[in-house]
C-alpha cells in the first residue's frame, strides 16, 4: 500500500512541474514562429475577406446573365457609379477663345 501511495504522488509530482512548464512557457515574450504565425493568420483573414467579395461579385454577375437570358433589361445601377455618355470638353487655348488673355485660369467648359 506504501507502494502505491509513492506511485500515486510521483504522478501528481509530474503533473505538477507539467502545469508549472505550461505556465512558464505562456509567460516568456511571444516567438518569431508565433510572430509568423500571427502574419499567417492576418493573410488568411485578408484572402477571406476577397474570396467573399468575389463571391458576392459572381453572385451579381450571375444574376445579369440570368436576366439577359431571360429576356430582361438591364436597368440595374449601382451606387456611387456614373454611366452617363456625356462628356466635357474643357478648352484653354487662345485659338479657342480669342478674347482670353493667357493669364487668366479660368477653364470655359461646355
Amino acid at each position: 500500500m506504501n507502494k502505491q501511495r509513492d506511485i500515486l504522488i510521483e504522478r501528481l509530482e509530474h503533473k505538477l512541474m507539467e502545469r508549472d512548464q505550461v505556465i512558464a512557457e505562456m509567460a516568456r515574450p511571444p516567438s518569431v514562429a508565433d510572430d509568423r504565425i500571427a502574419a499567417l493568420e492576418a493573410q488568411v483573414r485578408e484572402l477571406k475577406t476577397d474570396v467573399h467579395a468575389l463571391l458576392n461579385e459572381l453572385l451579381y454577375q450571375k444574376t445579369i446573365i440570368k436576366e439577359l437570358q431571360q429576356g430582361g433589361t438591364l436597368d440595374r445601377r449601382e451606387p456611387g457609379v456614373n454611366r452617363s455618355t456625356e462628356y466635357i470638353i474643357a478648352e484653354s487655348t487662345l485659338k479657342a477663345y480669342p478674347g482670353q488673355d493667357r493669364q487668366s485660369d479660368v477653364i470655359v467648359v461646355e
